[in-house]
């Protein structure tokens, strides 16, 4: 494993040896956010291509790695639906201390509505706890708590806080915002690296005729 220098190593504070100094710190650099961006780069993956995912999931915990939203035994129409008011109300019944963070409205006939919840702790932004109601007359379909949840499922529902550094609160938000622009930094570094040592060989040739001149 890559192992990144001692801070003192790292960043010198030289006059001479800019060229070096500059080499050892892009190796810092990219040995202390190796991991962090190997592990943005995987988790967003997931997004345009899931199966992949859900199989490993599936295959390296031996659980089921699918959720789906529970179907309505009634087939109804947009007009026939409960309000939004009594959504919320029904879903205080379940986690009351939590309230409600985020509702997904029926789209059509056979859908429900999805009301998710956020306790302290929780990784993801909009919640965890997944609340499935009837949408003619707000009756609790099915609860899916995340304590509750296959390894696999809650496996890959940790891509999206990882991806996006929600995990932690605001310190890796920002620490994951810092290393997005580590290989902007790790590029204009290496930029400069490249025209210091074409600079250097350049100047080769002269300093010899120089010295080979009477």
């Amino acid at each position: 494993p890559i192992r990144p220098p001692r801070c003192n190593q790292a960043w010198p504070v030289r006059a001479k040896g800019q060229t070096r100094c500059r080499s050892r710190n892009g190796r810092a650099t990219g040995a202390y956010a190796h991991r962090r961006l190997l592990a943005v780069i995987v988790t967003g993956a997931y997004f345009p291509f899931p199966g992949p995912f859900v199989w490993l999931a599936s295959t390296l915990t031996g659980s089921s790695a699918t959720e789906d939203s529970p179907v309505p035994g009634q087939q109804t129409v947009a007009a026939s639906r409960i309000s939004l008011d009594r959504v919320l109300e029904a879903s205080s019944t379940v986690l009351p201390q939590a309230p409600a963070n985020w509702i997904r409205i029926p789209q059509g006939p056979g859908e429900c509505f999805t009301v998710r919840k956020r306790l302290p702790g929780d990784w993801r932004p909009e919640g965890s706890h997944h609340l499935h109601f009837d949408p003619i007359n707000g009756q609790l379909l099915r609860a899916d708590l995340n304590s509750e949840l296959t390894p696999a499922q809650r496996a890959l529902r940790s891509m999206l806080p990882i991806h996006a550094g929600t995990f932690g609160g605001t310190t890796t938000r920002v620490l994951w915002l810092v290393i997005g622009f580590v290989p902007l930094v790790l590029l204009i570094s290496a930029a400069f690296l490249w025209i210091a040592r074409r600079g250097i060989v350049a100047a080769a040739p002269s300093r010899e005729r120089s010295a080979t001149t009477p």
